[in-house]
């Protein structure tokens, strides 16, 4: 996995998980890691999307697309929702 995620989601997912059972018996590590490693492991990436020129909205009409090409991307960039590849 290589996206970046929140620090702070990955400490709220840390101690958001109980340590104690509602008997109030406490929990093993091998009940509390596995649990906390899925909620961290579901956590939003953070990492922006990259949109290369080929699927812009822009596509054929941006002007950094004719320095960059079809497999270049910029900052500006918005995904087609069109189905046009």
């Amino acid at each position: 996995m290589n996206d970046f995620i929140s620090r702070q989601a990955a400490i709220d997912a840390i101690f958001s998980e109980p340590l104690y059972d509602t008997g109030m018996k406490k929990r093993s590590a091998d009940e509390v890691v596995p649990a906390i490693y899925e909620k961290i492991k579901s956590l939003p990436s953070t990492q922006p999307e990259i949109v290369r020129c080929k699927d812009c909205l822009m596509h054929g009409v941006c002007r950094f697309e004719q320095g960059l090409g079809l497999d270049g991307y910029c900052s500006q960039a918005e995904r087609r929702t069109d189905e046009k590849t």
